[in-house]
């Protein structure tokens, strides 16, 4: 009995040791995060950058063959000169999990909730770093990692860029405060490569350069020669990613913000209120805001925060040096996000670890003056927490499926043209022309030159093919890249059966974007409707290659075998497509043809 006795005295230390680790705090973070965002596994991809990333190019990204390629490209993988987008190492996630796992929602959606868990575990690691009260941010990341304003980073697949950027980010500025600190040349080489990666996360990244001599001030290392050094091995990198980007077609739209700075620095001030508003709020965060002015108790919300803010500083509450550091890093990291004219919340992931520090600060100050507010900040916790994450579980549905997502963005947005052409889509699909055509003209209206893809197509399905051309042939004096105008005139002259000047589009289409797979089978259908029966077995050998598991893959392979006198093969590919959907008629059908010839 004292035995027993004396190894539960010996186990409880070591549990409480455990409790105490970094990594038992990972795994509270993971199982509150799955708790609230495990259902997005079953999402889909949204018609908003996720099939553009993933769904349209999967031809591309799942091919670890072409890794190189996506340092010399635009993230949607084209040759459109609108495509404004260089973000390599966002495409390398993409490509992992494509080579692995094919065009799989699920994966990426779990791979988008570890790496925002992995985003905010870091955010933790490096304020640990700065000293300051171990449970008081404990208590206030796991509030942040349930805010909904940042539900959308782990949701939706595109917002994935700003989870790598703050790891990435994070990552060199822990190693940055271990060569401040150690002096250690692999501190400083690490630092400089977790920067690296950062920068071609995302341009942004470019921030850090003024983030680290406010860092070294507010931790008392300031050192002129490390800066220099730092700033040595930066620029290096800082070069390279210049030089590489330069070699892409990816547009820039940095001079057209600074030719009408007037209308830049009005959208800044504007976005920094909605942003403080609404990192005070705690329901129905909107998807997306466009065209947008902040409306009386936004303005009231940010008033208040400034107020609260100046005074603390003012009145040496906490230290001034850190007031500055998390202030710099909520500002600077979100400068580079208004040169967009929308605002989308996960842009607040990184910026958000300011915000955080001074909460942090704050919370610690009051505790240590009043030691009796402690069980007030608990109980507030609790109830703040089971709210807020209620809220991000609500949060999480408006990103479910396509129609969901346009709908709340259409809400929030109604002037801002992607939805706009989305809105008119679902229409289209449900036959309703009118209000489809009602959509595209009011995004005609916002942007000119985007909606005309969209006329030409309800024309199309209205079987107005002269009037869908025309709409088609001007969409072209916009934007002469967009492969989607060939893939449509195409389909146009297919239906006049005019193949040859099908074939001549489908071919311009392939050459604009040969990654995207609709465009190559527009192609391969082409060369059959023009005879060329090689060319369309060679397309689809490799589209096979890409997924073995498609059906329609091998009934094509098997007909167009058939079409070149290869019996043998059409035999085995049709056989195999039957395999694969026994209940496809037009499939048995071909292969008890092919067996009775």
């Amino acid at each position: 009995m004292k035995i027993e006795q004396n190894n539960s005295l010996c186990f409880k230390p070591f549990f409480q040791k455990i409790i105490k680790t970094k990594i038992f705090f990972l795994l509270i973070l993971a199982l509150i995060v799955f708790l609230i965002y495990g259902k997005s596994i079953n999402f889909e991809f949204l018609n908003l950058d996720d099939e553009k990333l993933i769904g349209s190019n999967i031809n591309f990204i799942s091919d670890i063959r072409n890794l190189p390629k996506i340092f010399l490209t635009g993230c949607y993988y084209t040759k459109n000169s609108k495509d404004y987008y260089y973000r390599p190492i966002l495409s390398l996630s993409f490509i992992l999990e494509s080579s692995l796992f094919g065009k799989n929602s699920k994966i990426s959606h779990i791979t988008n909730i570890i790496l925002f868990i992995l985003s905010i575990y870091l955010m933790y690691v490096f304020l640990l770093k700065l000293n300051l009260n171990k449970s008081v941010l404990q208590f206030v990341i796991l509030l942040m990692v349930v805010h909904p304003i940042l539900t959308s980073v782990s949701v939706w697949i595109a917002g994935r860029n700003d989870s790598l950027l703050t790891i990435f980010t994070i990552l060199s500025i822990i190693n940055i405060l271990e060569y401040l600190q150690n002096n250690k040349l692999k501190y400083f080489i690490f630092s400089v490569f977790f920067f690296a990666i950062a920068l071609f996360t995302k341009e942004s990244a470019i921030v850090l350069l003024l983030i680290v001599p406010i860092l070294m001030f507010s931790i008392n290392k300031f050192s002129v020669k490390k800066l220099v050094v730092l700033y040595f091995g930066f620029l290096l990198f800082i070069i390279l990613y210049a030089i590489l980007r330069s070699s892409t077609d990816v547009n820039s739209s940095l001079l057209l913000y600074l030719n009408n700075y007037i209308v830049f620095f009005k959208n800044m001030i504007y976005s920094f209120i909605i942003y403080i508003s609404t990192f005070l709020t705690v329901f129905d965060i909107p998807v997306c805001l466009f065209d947008f002015s902040p409306d009386i108790l936004s303005i009231i919300k940010a008033i208040l925060f400034i107020s609260l803010i100046t005074f603390i500083y003012y009145s040496n509450f906490i230290n001034r040096k850190f007031i500055v550091l998390g202030l710099s890093f909520f500002i600077l990291y979100l400068l580079p996000t208004f040169f967009a004219s929308q605002l989308f919340f996960h842009r607040l992931l990184l910026p958000s670890l300011g915000i955080v520090l001074i909460i942090v600060l704050l919370i610690q100050k009051i505790i240590e003056k009043y030691p009796i507010s402690t069980k007030y900040f608990l109980c507030f916790f609790i109830i703040l927490f089971l709210i807020l994450s209620y809220s991000s579980y609500l949060q999480a549905n408006k990103y479910k499926d396509n129609r969901i997502f346009t709908l709340e963005g259409y809400k929030n947005a109604p002037r801002y043209y992607h939805f706009l052409i989305n809105m008119g889509t679902i229409y289209l699909e449900n036959q309703d022309y009118d209000k489809a055509l009602e959509f595209m003209l009011l995004t005609e209206k916002y942007k000119p030159g985007l909606g005309l893809l969209g006329i030409a197509s309800i024309f199309y399905y209205k079987n107005n093919l002269d009037q869908a051309e025309f709409f088609l042939k001007k969409a072209m004096d916009f934007n002469k890249d967009d492969e989607n105008i060939y893939v449509n005139l195409s389909l146009i002259y297919e239906n006049k059966h005019d193949y040859k000047k099908s074939l001549e589009y489908a071919i311009k289409a392939y050459n604009k974007n040969p990654y995207n797979i609709d465009i190559a089978i527009n192609l391969a259908r082409n060369y059959v409707l023009n005879e060329d029966y090689k060319k369309a077995l060679d397309i689809y050998l490799y589209l096979l290659k890409l997924d073995n598991q498609k059906a329609g893959y091998y009934y094509s392979i098997g007909f167009l075998y058939d079409k070149l006198y290869n019996k043998e093969k059409a035999l085995e590919y049709v056989k195999k497509s039957v395999q694969l959907d026994e209940n496809n008629q037009k499939y048995r059908d071909f292969l008890s043809n092919l067996l009775d010839n």
